[in-house]
């Protein structure tokens, strides 16, 4: 009984989930070519001790409360997919309920760990991935009294393991992901229950947990996240993060339902070494961006990247159908919503987008059948390294 009660703090330690800290959202697919950001991040995890059917094993520990500043430096080697290494400093306290128990303790000392993220599955609406982290913990220090029995245990070696999986759905300013993880944890303890000396390994029952979080995009290069964890135990990490690079260029998907009346056709892009031109379609009367046109912004915003001194014209059009000065003010804004995408979903400065609308007054097929109609109603997008101007 003196042994066991002598570990009650060992065991409430690696009991608690710690090796959780920040798992944070999915790498985006706009953070690509190996780019590399850093995250600060913050983790405060309380639980109650209930580890035994003894009612002065539970009063001895009580409250868990841990506390954990940390750095991660996250490396994108393969688009979607980070590797992270994890260091950080842990405070841990527990409250006993009873003044005969006299517990004293160093729970102060850092921790670092490796971590593997990436995404498996990835779609228009939602993004499927994995992780694996492995953490170490410094050394920790135990000592007091429980009754009338003094011990000094020193707990050396201890290792977390979590493995897990995650859901996460993407919106234009945000991303909202959720997963389940796998632990397991163990530990060597060394030390004295009065005359009594114990080294052995403690292995903690591998167990289930889950998490829910945010990721806000507040800025090109900053995010905000934040994370409640549980594994019977309750965890709130916040973080942000910081991408030294270039901003992000895709994840973000803006998904509109567009009432089309006749088949949305995406023409296929000319890009050449400096110049890239391209056509997106609009459903009649609307300036709404089809999820179709994806794939043309995502290689215009490569262009972009590739030659900074290159320019972006956009031009609107529509066809004949409805008054003349209403087809030029929809072209306009057509050509200001492509503007406007580029700019917020893809990091492209605003200086380097040209926009004009041409209203009715350039079709580029027949506006005698419903298909020439529709193949009127569009985008022209196109870029070059040089100072040419806008026209077709």
């Amino acid at each position: 009984m003196k042994k066991i009660l002598a570990l009650l703090p060992c065991i409430a330690l690696i009991s608690s989930p710690a090796s959780a800290t920040g798992i944070g959202s999915l790498p985006s697919t706009r953070d690509n070519d190996g780019k590399v950001s850093v995250d600060v991040g913050y983790y405060y995890q309380r639980s109650d001790f209930e580890g035994f059917d003894d009612s002065l094993a539970d009063n001895a520990m009580e409250d868990i409360a841990r506390d954990a500043p940390y750095l991660r430096l996250n490396y994108q080697f393969y688009p979607g997919w980070l590797l992270s290494g994890i260091y950080g400093y842990e405070d841990i306290s527990n409250d006993p309920d009873q003044d005969s128990l006299e517990l004293e303790s160093d729970l102060r000392d850092t921790f670092f760990g490796m971590q593997l993220k990436g995404r498996l599955y990835e779609s228009e609406q939602f993004d499927v991935g994995a992780f694996l982290q492995y953490t170490n913990h410094a050394d920790y220090d135990f000592s007091g009294r429980i009754l009338t029995t003094d011990y000094a245990i020193e707990a050396d070696g201890l290792r977390d393991f979590l493995a897990g999986t995650m859901l996460q759905n993407n919106y234009p300013s945000f991303d909202v992901y959720g997963g389940i993880f796998y632990q397991d944890s163990s530990a060597d303890i060394a030390g004295t229950v009065g005359t009594l000396n114990i080294r052995e390994t403690i292995e903690v029952k591998s167990s289930m947990g889950g998490m829910v979080g945010v990721n806000f995009h507040v800025h090109d290069k900053w995010d905000i996240n934040l994370e409640y964890q549980n594994r019977g135990d309750h965890g709130i990490d916040v973080a942000a993060t910081y991408h030294f690079k270039k901003p992000r260029t895709e994840t973000i998907t803006k998904i509109v339902e567009v009432p089309v009346m006749a088949p949305v056709t995406v023409s296929t892009p000319v890009i050449k070494p400096d110049s890239f031109d391209a056509t997106v379609h609009f459903a009649k009367g609307s300036n709404d961006i089809d999820q179709a046109q994806r794939v043309i912004f995502r290689k215009l915003a490569l262009f972009l990247e590739q030659n900074p001194t290159a320019t972006a014209y956009v031009e609107g059009h529509c066809d004949c159908t409805g008054p003349e000065v209403a087809n030029q003010d929809l072209s306009e804004q057509r050509a200001m919503t492509v503007k406007h995408y580029l700019v917020e979903y893809y990091a492209i400065e605003a200086d380097r987008i040209k926009t004009e609308g041409f209203g009715e007054s350039m079709p580029v097929d027949t506006n005698d059948t419903p298909e020439g109609r529709q193949n009127n109603r569009r985008v022209r997008v196109y870029a070059t390294t040089g100072d040419a101007g806008s026209g077709d």
